[in-house]
């Protein structure tokens, strides 16, 4: 069956026509569509604020990542990249870096991984160098998606 494209050019139906490039209106983000439980704005994800356009944010992945095995130490490495948008192999080598450096080990519990998190461990600038990763993640521990603290503790 031949169909009218909406650039007007006859083309298949479900047929993916090659010449013409993809429109932002022809992708729905995945960044746009997931949220961090813990309310931490994803990586890359554009945020208009005044009309302008930002691609950047405070916390870096390696951050995020820390925050996340603190809410929920058994969590699975492929959920944990679905909730920060990254890559299963980037939380990987992340994870990696992590325990290399200092601020958490793993031990194995069945098949699945128990993170600890070490929050005496300082954070690596020369300027924070006398701030605990615990001070950092105390922030964002326990708070409920909309940003407010959880009152229930």
């Amino acid at each position: 069956m031949i169909v009218a494209a909406s650039d007007g050019r006859a083309s298949r139906k479900g047929a993916i026509d090659r010449r013409r490039r993809p429109q932002l209106k022809d992708v729905i983000p995945v960044r746009v569509i997931m949220q961090s439980v813990s309310g931490i704005p994803i990586s890359g994800e554009r945020q208009v604020t005044g009309g302008r356009h930002r691609t950047w944010t405070f916390l870096t992945n390696h951050a995020r990542v820390l925050i996340l095995i603190a809410e929920a130490p058994g969590i699975r490495l492929r959920d944990l990249a679905a909730r920060i948008g990254i890559t299963e192999r980037a939380a990987q080598r992340i994870v990696s870096e992590l325990e290399s450096a200092g601020y958490l080990s793993h031990e194995k519990e069945g098949r699945r991984n128990l993170y600890h998190l070490h929050p005496n461990a300082h954070l690596r600038h020369p300027l924070e160098q006398d701030i605990e990763i615990g001070q950092l993640i105390e922030l964002f521990v326990g708070r409920s998606p909309s940003g407010q603290m959880d009152q229930t503790s």
